[in-house]
């Protein structure tokens, strides 16, 4: 119910900064869990797929045949996508133990 003040303006309650942590919430729970089968299902099969550019990657959306080759190939289980992100992350970062930056992520999301 809608409330007014005394010069009968509707006031405007602090919900909708409720809704925006709830949507981001939500949207960085969905990320975490994406993340965290991203980086479970790294292999070392999928480094020759992740030579790409981001030009061949959007090739992915245009069903071009070299790079739908190449994520074909890729054993990760988000595809071409998750194989590049897991790479990049636990490569370039704290090695295997940045399985644990997802679960941070999850228990953020719900706190």
């Amino acid at each position: 119910m809608a409330r007014y003040n005394k010069n009968k303006e509707r006031i405007i309650e602090k919900n909708s900064d409720d809704r925006f942590r709830q949507v981001a919430s939500v949207c960085l729970f969905l990320f975490s869990i994406l993340l965290f089968l991203s980086l479970i299902s790294y292999t070392t099969k999928d480094q020759s797929n992740i030579q790409v550019t981001f030009k061949e990657l959007l090739g992915l959306i245009k069903n071009e045949p070299l790079v739908s080759a190449k994520a074909d190939t890729t054993h990760n289980w988000l595809g071409l996508l998750g194989a590049i992100f897991s790479n990049a992350i636990i490569n370039l970062t704290i090695g295997y133990s940045s399985i644990i930056i997802p679960i941070i992520l999850i228990y953020w999301s719900i706190a």
